[in-house]
């Protein structure tokens, strides 16, 4: 049974993506798939080792560049 998570942005983060849209404009839509796969209890990406915290890294793609995930985007999250 998986139980759905809260997400919340930090300041932070809510300014860099505000400043991505202009340029990337699908990003806002990366993310809200990257919040929907994590409020439905997915744990995506790679845990950050030597942390006190549970920290993950996940790599967005960026359609608008076609690079795929490497020419992508970077995001960090941590579980409460």
């Amino acid at each position: 049974m998986t139980h759905k998570r809260s997400i919340t942005s930090i300041a932070v983060f809510d300014r860099a993506l505000k400043r991505l849209k202009k340029p990337f404009p699908k990003v806002t839509h990366e993310v809200a798939k990257l919040s929907a796969q994590l409020e439905d209890g997915e744990l995506m990406g790679d845990r950050i080792p030597n942390t006190p915290h549970e920290l993950y890294k996940v790599r967005l793609p960026n359609p608008d560049a076609q690079k795929g995930k490497s020419g992508g985007f970077r995001v960090v999250y941590y579980l409460k």
